[in-house]
């Protein structure tokens, strides 16, 4: 799913944020209210696993971790990421769009099931973000988890949003600018232009530009799809609830 896109960006996806690391232990922070306590018998399987963003955290943490990604550039950091830091965990390279859980002996075994970073805007209709949300139905065992992580597009203004304000960071005292242009084609989809701005000396930048395709999708149409894969307790929780800083839709099987 857009993997040139994420391929091209995965040796520099943590300029997404001021620290990656420190972010990466914030998402454990913020998502463990969600999750059983971590033991080598609890698993959890990342079903947009990308750079490792949630997996190494919850893998240092104790859990038994399967992260799944399309991005072979992005599979193969994290594999890199996780050998640096000595933990493990498996990373399946392939499109859970395409796959069955079976074909990876997945079935029915995963207590929990992650859909994180908005993974649903890049489906191209509904059709694949059903698929996709069938795919981590699939994974849970009878009393199983998912939680899915969604953007706020349900406002109007935040629809229309055509820009975001810079952000400014500091690395070891020389500059990053991180910011994004959203170009709309039509009322249900954008180009997402992700540019990053890096001083590398003195009155020196080096500039990085890549460019994605997203699909708003409404939280209650989250939850239609939902039922209809299957999961039969949903609920919508708000970041002021959660403190995450996107919409969860937390679903039990």
């Amino acid at each position: 799913m857009q993997n040139d896109f994420y391929d091209a960006l995965a040796p520099f996806n943590h300029l997404l944020f001021a620290d990656w690391k420190r972010f990466q232990h914030w998402q454990l922070d913020k998502l463990a209210p969600f999750l059983p306590r971590p033991a080598p018998d609890v698993r959890v399987v990342d079903c947009a696993s990308g750079v490792g963003t949630q997996l190494l955290p919850f893998a240092a943490a104790g859990y038994s971790m399967t992260g799944i990604d399309s991005s072979l550039q992005s599979v193969e950091r994290s594999r890199t990421e996780l050998e640096s830091v000595g933990t493990a965990a498996t990373i399946l390279h392939g499109d859970i769009l395409t796959r069955a859980p079976d074909e990876w002996n997945l079935d029915g075994t995963a207590h929990v099931a992650l859909l994180l970073d908005n993974y649903l805007t890049h489906a191209e209709n509904d059709t694949e973000a059903l698929a996709a949300l069938c795919f981590i139905r699939r994974c849970l065992t009878a009393q199983g988890r998912a939680l899915v992580a969604l953007r706020d597009y349900d406002e109007e203004t935040d629809e229309r949003l055509t820009a975001t304000a810079p952000a400014f960071y500091l690395d070891g005292g020389r500059r990053r600018i991180v910011h994004q242009v959203w170009d709309w084609r039509d009322d249900r989809r954008y180009d997402f232009h992700l540019h990053f701005a890096i001083e590398t000396g003195p009155a020196a930048w080096e500039t990085k530009h890549f460019v994605g395709r997203y699909r708003p999708i409404a939280r209650n149409r989250v939850v239609e799809l939902a039922r209809e894969a299957g999961f039969r307790q949903i609920e919508l929780i708000t970041p002021a609830a959660s403190t995450y800083h996107q919409w969860l839709v937390d679903a039990r099987a």
